[in-house]
């Protein structure tokens, strides 16, 4: 039996505080899927709109990490 994949309305329903984003489709380095985790100042998690700083990791098909990123994050840059 085939998986469903989520749409993007179901996924935001299903993430409450929306401080973690799930991306679908190919990634910067050729994943299946990319999740994003956001943080404020302080390193508490946070909304996307209020983060600085950001760590997204992008998985292949079979669900292992291919590449990890970290680092300061302006949603207005």
């Amino acid at each position: 039996m085939a998986k469903k994949k989520l749409t993007e309305a179901e996924i935001d329903a299903l993430t409450t505080q929306r401080t973690t984003e799930y991306r679908c489709g190919p990634t910067p380095s050729g994943g299946a899927y990319m999740i994003g985790h956001f943080f404020d100042k302080n390193m508490f998690p946070c909304p996307k709109r209020d983060a600085k700083y950001a760590q997204l990791i992008e998985y292949d098909k079979d669900g292992n990490v291919i590449h990890e990123y970290r680092g300061d994050f302006d949603i207005n840059e």
